[in-house]
């Protein structure tokens, strides 16, 4: 009897969790302008959620990271994103959140291409170092777009001036032709 009651008092969390994620996504179009002030602590609630093993919390946490990329500054995204990537021990929210990040670098790298440098570029060797299995091919492609931006032969300059081993990881990372 003691497990069905802890079960179900699960379930009840579970649903009220799913219920509140799916309220955020709908209120953060209405209070787009104050959504930068909840950004730094909302973004890593919802990146863990992102990882749930629950598909219908998962999904609903998508959602609200949509929400939240739609009222949000590219810029401010892509800072706490990077952090994020670079500090979570979660892969499924990893490989979500290079998605993500994947999908500000170009409106990002056109105004602040400092800002790329300083806060993407030490997460994606991050990611290269440690790409394997679910993470190889985001931390490819996020390789390859950054080679897009700002050109193959500079990545490797940057990749180069933090090691040699960094070099030779995303070297060997890069779509061939690109390298």
């Amino acid at each position: 009897m003691l497990v069905s009651d802890w079960l179900s008092r699960i379930l009840h969390q579970s649903l009220s969790f799913v219920f509140m994620l799916q309220v955020l996504s709908e209120v953060l179009g209405t209070v787009e302008a104050r959504a930068q002030l909840v950004m730094p602590s909302l973004l890593p609630a919802l990146a863990s959620n992102l990882g749930s093993t629950n598909q219908q919390i998962r999904s609903t946490a998508t959602t609200a990271m949509d929400a939240l990329v739609a009222v949000v500054p590219p810029g401010q995204l892509l800072q706490s994103s990077s952090h994020i990537v670079m500090h979570s021990s979660s892969v499924r929210s990893k490989v979500i959140l290079v998605e993500k990040l994947g999908g500000l670098l170009p409106q990002v790298y056109r105004y602040q291409p400092q800002l790329v440098v300083k806060q993407v570029l030490p997460t994606a060797f991050a990611l290269a170092q440690e790409a394997r299995g679910e993470l190889k091919p985001p931390a490819v492609q996020l390789l390859a777009i950054l080679a897009q931006l700002m050109g193959a032969p500079a990545l490797l300059g940057h990749a180069a001036s933090v090691s040699s081993v960094v070099e030779s990881k995303v070297r060997d990372l890069l779509p061939s032709g690109w390298a």
